[in-house]
């Protein structure tokens, strides 16, 4: 399988190029929303669900404590 390249938290991060390997490196309780998003999204909106799904595996430790915080935030307030 071939991989992306990227930098994030000043460290290069390989990154999955297919669907499939997006959805595996994910974790597990992440998944369903990732198959939820891709299945909701028209033809011209999957792009864009596959870069926000591969911004979310790029993300360090501290930027994902940050994105739990705001997820919650976001359940709260709804």
């Amino acid at each position: 399988m071939a991989r992306l390249t990227t930098w994030s938290g000043g460290r290069e991060i390989d990154l999955p190029d297919t669907i499939p390997g997006i959805r595996a490196a994910l974790p597990p309780d992440r998944r369903g929303a990732f198959d939820l998003a891709l299945a909701e999204a028209g033809v011209d909106e999957v792009p864009a669900v596959l870069r926000h799904w591969l911004l979310e595996l790029a993300e360090d430790d501290e930027e994902r404590e940050l994105t739990e915080q705001l997820r919650e935030r976001e359940r709260h307030a709804g």
